[in-house]
């Protein structure tokens, strides 16, 4: 299975990436990240390969995951691009974001996603951006604050190297964190020398297995189940 994720390089991202990792765990699937380069950003120098980066930084993070991705990275129209990216690459479906204007301004500004799903042979799951973004928010705030603390005790043990440390800093950033909050928490523990203290150990467990799947091979953790 083939999963087709249209990037644009905004905030955005970080709320769609969690999404499309979670469908291609549940369904053994590969993702396909795709960054269409308007015709008008594509007169600016390098926007091609600028993009090609980005792309390329988010599939090692994702790899990091236990998540396959390739990189696709187009000038064009993103809709049309999008769109004749799907069917070349066979996609099943493709997940993209949608801001979810209304009334004046989706008729003013359009939408490259209702564009898509109207065209489109195949699904089209859209994340809305105003209904989403509170709780992803909050808990990409948690999770990267969490993680500056596991990298910061890490490194204070002596198990990272200050050049490690910054490796898995920008991996965790361009895998769908909070570039600010892990920065800014990271260099904050550094500066005060404050050790993270963490009470919820299912939270902290979601988190490893997430971002850092490692930290948790060869332990046996027993954690009992949420009241519904």
């Amino acid at each position: 299975m083939l999963i087709l994720v249209a990037m644009d390089r905004s905030e955005r991202d970080n709320m769609l990436l969690p999404h499309c990792v979670r469908l291609a765990k549940e369904n053994g699937a590969r993702l396909a990240l795709a960054h269409v380069v308007s015709l008008a950003h594509s007169l600016i120098p390098n926007a091609l390969r600028e993009a090609e980066a980005y792309l390329t930084a988010v599939q090692a993070g994702l790899q990091e995951r236990g998540v396959e991705a390739d990189v696709i990275a187009r000038k064009g129209a993103p809709a049309d691009s999008i769109t004749r990216i799907a069917n070349e690459t066979g996609a099943d479906m493709i997940v993209m974001a949608t801001r979810g204007r209304r009334g004046w301004d989706r008729m003013m500004l359009g939408s490259v996603a209702e564009a898509v799903l109207a065209v489109s042979t195949r699904p089209v799951i859209l994340v809305n951006e105003s209904t989403n973004r509170a709780e992803t928010d909050e808990r990409v705030r948690l999770q990267s604050y969490y993680l500056a603390g596991v990298l910061w005790n890490k490194r204070l043990k002596g198990d990272f190297t200050e050049t490690q440390t910054g490796w898995h800093l920008e991996r965790l950033a361009n895998g769908g964190l909070d570039r600010g909050t892990l920065y800014g928490t990271y260099r904050a523990l550094e500066k005060e020398g404050a050790p993270s203290e963490w009470l919820d150990m299912r939270f902290q467990v979601d988190t490893l297995r997430q971002y850092m799947p490692d930290e948790l091979a060869g332990l046996t953790i027993s954690i009992e189940p949420q009241a519904a």
